[in-house]
């Protein structure tokens, strides 16, 4: 049996980070994306003196051209993907009050938080379409939670992320198993 392969963006570091190292003890293949090439090299090399092997490749989830091109190398090396984990996001509001925050600020963090994910979903569904079990996981946390509302930004963006990666799909006639 093949083993199931696993995109995960914002992989370098933290819960995106921790989540590759337990896939590939279990045995998955796992593609490592992150913005900055230094930060995928030094995490490479991290799991690399854990015995395991990542396969990196440099993604900003809010650069077209990057999506094209990592949906095309995805294409070409593996044919496929299994499980497609949104975990990368930026929180770039801390700085300022909300009254001071630079309009910029919210447009970036939309753009990486929702926008970007969205069109990696678009761009990777044939992808995920070929899986036998096909997976999208929408990585948020307790900042993204109506009731706790902890962030003014972050937390709306990456729970905007659930309806279209579920409902988009079926409409689209893809069928999932969720």
């Amino acid at each position: 049996m093949d083993s199931e392969i696993v995109f995960i963006t914002g992989a370098t570091r933290g819960l995106g980070l921790g989540t590759e190292k337990e896939l590939l003890k279990q045995g998955f293949k796992v593609i490592m994306t992150g913005r900055n090439k230094l930060d995928l090299q030094d995490s490479r090399e991290a799991l690399r003196s854990d015995g395991l092997e990542p396969h990196i490749l440099q993604l900003d989830v809010s650069n077209e051209e990057d999506i094209e091109n990592a949906r095309n190398h995805v294409q070409q090396k593996f044919g496929k993907i299994d499980c497609f984990i949104n975990n990368a996001g930026i929180i770039i509001e801390n700085d300022f009050s909300f009254s001071d925050l630079p309009k910029q600020k919210i447009f970036k963090t939309i753009e990486t938080n929702a926008l970007g994910p969205l069109g990696l979903m678009q761009s990777f569904a044939d992808l995920l379409a070929t899986s036998k079990n096909p997976r999208i996981v929408n990585v948020n946390s307790g900042m993204g939670s109506v009731t706790e509302m902890v962030s003014r930004i972050f937390g709306p963006q990456k729970r905007s992320l659930t309806p279209p990666s579920k409902e988009g799909f079926f409409r689209d006639g893809l069928k999932f198993p969720w």
